[in-house]
């Protein structure tokens, strides 16, 4: 195989893999903002929903379209094996957004280990996309320290934002890690998570040299 084949592979490989999540991940927000417009209205976050800029059927069309697009870019230009993480990422934005007692994002804990899931899935599946499963497979530290990584600074990320949504979190009965725990435990929760990282990746490089 000639040098020119492998880039245009590689192209074929890695560019429909961030516009594919980009567009899921872009819709999820939507619905997400669309099923919380009373609660961000609390929070005084003047999005576009909330604030009547945006409609309610304009931000359906949108997720319907953003969630069609990337699937039609899925079954066109990757193997249909990829759909193992694109499916699950998409489950987790509906089942985040899902309405009564379904909804993740209601539940303590369990709705920051999904957004910490969903991104976990989106590394994966930019992995295999890109590289192929026989690098995951070949070389697993590889893959277990990235999904790691961006597992616990999604999770961080997420608990932060829950930081600054504590009034309208409370007003709605949610119970969120700063509102169980209190604020100050929960910042320092976050700088031992925070810590952890340099520490992780330490000792899943000895292993990888370990073994290597």
């Amino acid at each position: 195989m000639d040098s020119e084949t492998e880039i245009q592979i590689l192209i074929q490989r890695i560019i429909p893999a961030p516009f594919i999540t980009l567009m899921i991940t872009v819709g999820m927000f939507i619905l997400n903002d669309l099923v919380d417009a009373d609660l961000d209205k609390v929070n005084l976050k003047n999005r576009p929903i909330p604030s009547g800029l945006v409609s309610k059927k304009q931000a359906w069309t949108f997720i319907m379209l953003t969630n069609g697009a990337a699937l039609g870019i899925l079954i066109n230009t990757l193997p249909i094996a990829s759909a193992i993480f694109v499916m699950p990422m998409m489950l987790i934005g509906i089942l985040y957004s899902m309405p009564k007692r379904i909804a993740l994002m209601k539940r303590f804990v369990i709705k920051n280990i999904a957004i910490a899931l969903f991104y976990m899935l989106c590394s994966m599946f930019g992995i295999t996309s890109s590289y192929g499963i026989e690098l995951a497979i070949n070389n697993p530290i590889v893959t277990i320290h990235t999904i790691t990584m961006s597992g616990i600074m999604i999770f961080v990320g997420s608990i932060v934002n829950d930081l600054g949504d504590t009034k309208g979190d409370r007003a709605a009965g949610r119970r969120t890690i700063p509102i169980v725990l209190g604020g100050e435990n929960t910042v320092k929760m976050l700088i031992i998570l925070s810590v952890s990282m340099p520490a992780i990746s330490w000792m899943l490089y000895a292993t990888f040299v370990e073994h290597d």
